[in-house]
């Protein structure tokens, strides 16, 4: 076939071809899109567990500091009330940096490094000090310090005099 049908018959053709994978296509926008949105609410969370973090570090700070100056006493059982909130914002902490993980293998993720650093602090407030001190687990401190020096995930500290 040749001429004008044969033109129009290849134009039909392409025109389906066309539409097929815009139809193919609009279903992944589609999903990445949702995706990405999935993401920027997980960013949410990830903000609102921050914000939690240093409300709680404000309260405990605020409590130490006016024990160091004897302006209250010492409570043991504020004390374990601080410590508590601290468990309760840890408890979910793993289930949130396994989805940060995955996100992360698409998206830059605001704040991951951030809450990263929040969920190891708390955890090292959180471990008793017989633990924290240990031989082996200075070493894997150290191991996993120098590790992440090596990719960058640190800032440089600043002298008393910067």
């Amino acid at each position: 076939m040749s001429g004008p049908n044969h033109t129009i018959v290849e134009a039909q053709e392409s025109l389906a071809r066309y539409e097929r994978k815009t139809d193919y296509y609009e279903e992944h926008w589609k999903q990445d899109h949702q995706e990405a949105m999935r993401c920027f609410d997980f960013e949410e969370v990830l903000a609102f567990g921050l914000s939690l973090y240093d409300y709680l570090n404000r309260i405990d700070e605020a409590w130490r500091a006016k024990v160091h100056r004897q302006l209250i006493s010492y409570d043991a059982e504020f004390d374990r009330l601080i410590e508590e909130l601290y468990r309760l914002w840890l408890k979910p902490c793993d289930r949130i940096l396994n989805r940060l993980t995955s996100f992360e293998k698409h998206f830059e993720v605001e704040g991951a490094k951030e809450f990263r650093a929040a969920c190891r602090e708390v955890k090292g407030l959180l471990t008793p000090d017989e633990e924290f001190f240990s031989q082996d687990r200075l070493v894997r401190l150290r191991d996993e310090a120098v590790a992440a020096n090596l990719r960058g995930d640190v800032e440089e500290m600043k002298g008393v005099a910067d």
